[in-house]
């Protein structure tokens, strides 16, 4: 299992103890933010080899376009050990985890490690952190969360402000994006539609202009004749690039017999 995949389940076993602690009868949200509930557990961990006793986020205009597109996280440890290590930093942002890891020679004069993201891949202003470093054996040896400053605005890159679905002459299933593009990119764009227990995407390559478009997506008659499903799709991931927009939207009712061009 790689280091990310790691940091990615212990995040996800912490959010499933949180979820679980909010939906208990005896627990009342009224009392208890995320954020208190979060700080109740204890989830640091230090064998003192390496620790983060400060840790500071800022943006950065990499591209020089006068827009923050660039996540720092810098990292000042206590260079307690002289090594190499990895830092890894698992940002949790609307029900997703985004990680990314440096791997990082560590001395007293130089005891700075800085992780870094693409500002488009975030949707909240303000987000919770983990950090975890792993020493040269690829054991854990240091843990704990954080809390980032509030931004005003950076790079967000794509974002969807509208989705509609229609049907083109029992051709085509049609999912319409009216998304918002601070960039002028070419991007593949997946949409995932989930039916029972099943699921169909369609991935096309689109090119994106700055400021807002439309932009469509076609699942054929073949591929609809193909779920043998009366009803309701749900939109549930919408991929841009290498931002994930994760859903829960209902299309319009489709009856895959309308769509059934030749036998099956």
């Amino acid at each position: 299992m790689t280091k990310l995949k790691k940091l990615i389940t212990k995040c996800g076993l912490l959010m499933i103890v949180v979820f679980s602690f909010i939906n208990s009868p005896s627990t009342s949200a009224s009392n208890i933010t995320i954020q208190q509930l979060i700080d109740s557990f204890d989830y640091s961990y230090s064998n003192n080899t390496l620790n983060v006793p400060i840790q500071t986020d800022y943006t950065i205009d990499k591209n020089s376009n006068g827009m923050s597109d660039t996540l720092i996280i810098n990292l000042t440890t206590d260079a307690a050990t002289i090594g190499t290590y990895t830092f890894a930093v698992a940002i949790l942002d609307l029900g997703k985890t985004i990680t990314n890891q440096t791997i990082k020679s560590i001395t007293s004069a130089d005891k700075y490690a800085d992780v870094s993201f693409p500002a488009e891949l975030l949707t909240k202003r303000k987000f919770n952190y983990t950090i975890i470093i792993y020493n040269a054996d690829d054991l854990l040896i240091f843990r704990k969360i954080a809390e980032s400053q509030s931004y005003s605005s950076f790079e967000s890159g794509t974002s969807i402000i509208g989705i509609t679905d229609e049907n083109i002459n029992n051709n085509f299933l049609r999912i319409n994006l009216t998304v918002s593009s601070t960039q002028t990119t070419t991007a593949n764009v997946t949409i995932s539609l989930n039916y029972n227990d099943s699921i169909i995407s369609r991935t096309e390559e689109k090119s994106l202009s700055s400021g807002v478009q439309i932009i469509s997506l076609n699942f054929d008659n073949e591929t609809i004749k193909s779920t043998h499903y009366n009803g309701n799709f749900t939109i549930s991931k919408i991929v841009i690039g290498n931002k994930v927009f994760n859903l829960n939207r209902k299309t319009s009712i489709y009856n895959y017999e309308n769509f059934a061009k030749s036998p099956y």
